[in-house]
C-alpha cells in the first residue's frame, strides 16, 4: 500500500507557522525553522574572500598596507557592486583636485 503523502519541506512548514500565526506555540520550531532556512550551503563566500585576498597579497605583498589590502580585498570580493558604480564624477574631481599644471592662460 503506498500513501500520497504531500511533500514536507521546512520552507513549506516555516510557510504554514507563519501564515497560521503558530509563532507563540511554537517558538522554538519556529527559530530554528529560520535559523536552518538561512543558513549557507556551503563555504564558497569564505573562500572566495580568502582567495581573492591571496591573490592581492601575492600581487602587491611590499607595497600594501593592512587598511589599503581590506579596501583591496572588499572591492574585490563585492565586485558585482563595484562594477556597478559609475566613477565618472569622481575621477573628475580627484583630477581637478590632483592637477599640477597650471592652465597657460
Amino acid at each position: 500500500m503506498q500513501l500520497n503523502l504531500p511533500i514536507i519541506s521546512p520552507q513549506n512548514i516555516y510557510i504554514y507557522v507563519h501564515e497560521n500565526n503558530l509563532k507563540e506555540v511554537f517558538p522554538n520550531v519556529y527559530i530554528s525553522l529560520r535559523l536552518y532556512l538561512t543558513l549557507p550551503v556551503s563555504n564558497c563566500e569564505a573562500e572566495r574572500t580568502n582567495s581573492k585576498l591571496e591573490l592581492i597579497e601575492n600581487t602587491r605583498r611590499t607595497s600594501l598596507h593592512q587598511e589599503k589590502l581590506n579596501s583591496l580585498v572588499r572591492l574585490s570580493a563585492e565586485r558585482e557592486i563595484t562594477n556597478a558604480l559609475d566613477f565618472s564624477d569622481l575621477i573628475q574631481k580627484f583630477s581637478e583636485l590632483k592637477s599640477r599644471k597650471k592652465p597657460l592662460s
